[in-house]
């Protein structure tokens, strides 16, 4: 149900859909970043060996990055940023947030977010991770689309004020504690993971990526729940969006000082 609703993936929602599941799939949100994060990764991959034009590599990457999620966290980014950009009331900012029409703030948002995942990974394919081993090549694909929406999964299954009616409030409808064990058991399993591959390799270089994505993660939060009292959808894609680029960039910029 999860990847039929937050992933292209052809899931038949019709015929496995079933209610009493549903205030689990936000649950079940980091393991969508992990089938879009090892789609990513692989194409990567394929993308060098194939010595596609970097450009091209950088563009494409992007692209189905986000087309994997079917642009609903680009669409959370565009109506947030039109929202926190009004500088209005709250009340005006939760129109806002709920009109379908796209703003100034939102095209210039969309526009400077995409120009940096672009040049991130323009960076790490002109450098092709020839010096890196495989686990470094792939594990920060892995890494940042799930840790991002284990973050998100927790923010919407704990924020107490949901301020739009919609799919996030239906997520808090019978929240459990039980809700919170696979978000948090994916966010250890990452750090012990991370924390082990760098004492094994010598490098920290993925610690502090996933440090740098958590820090932004609660940062945006922390931005969009004293702008707006509480958390939604929009703002939840908001969020996985801000996070997993200053992930992209930092990954971006530590390949560049290494190479």
């Amino acid at each position: 149900m999860a990847l039929g609703m937050f992933s292209i993936l052809p899931v038949p929602l019709s015929k496995i859909w079933d209610e009493q599941a549903k205030p689990w799939m936000m649950s079940a949100l980091p393991l969508v970043g992990l089938f879009i994060g090892l789609i990513t990764g692989l194409l990567q991959l394929l993308f060098t060996w194939l010595v596609v034009p970097i450009w091209l590599q950088a563009v494409l990457i992007v692209l189905i990055y986000q087309k994997l999620t079917g642009f609903i966290h680009l669409d959370g980014l565009m109506d947030t940023s039109d929202a926190l950009g009004s500088q209005a009331q709250l009340e005006k900012r939760l129109a806002i947030l709920k009109d379908p029409h796209v703003g100034s703030f939102a095209v210039l948002t969309l526009v400077f977010v995409l120009m940096i995942q672009v040049a991130s990974v323009l960076t790490l394919s002109s450098n092709q991770l020839l010096s890196f081993n495989w686990a470094w090549q792939v594990a920060p694909w892995l890494l940042i689309p799930v840790v991002s929406r284990a973050l998100v999964s927790l923010f919407v299954l704990h924020t107490k004020r949901v301020v739009t009616q919609g799919l996030a409030q239906s997520f808090r409808e019978r929240t459990t504690a039980k809700q919170s064990i696979l978000p948090i058991s994916m966010l250890v399993i990452a750090f012990v993971g991370v924390a082990s591959l760098a004492i094994w390799t010598g490098q920290a270089e993925l610690l502090l990526i996933l440090m740098m994505e958590i820090l932004t993660g609660i940062v945006a939060f922390n931005c969009v729940h004293r702008a707006f009292s509480g958390i939604s959808g929009d703002l939840a894609g908001y969020i996985v969006v801000i996070s997993e680029t200053a992930a992209l960039l930092s990954w971006a910029l530590l390949v560049g000082g290494l190479s």
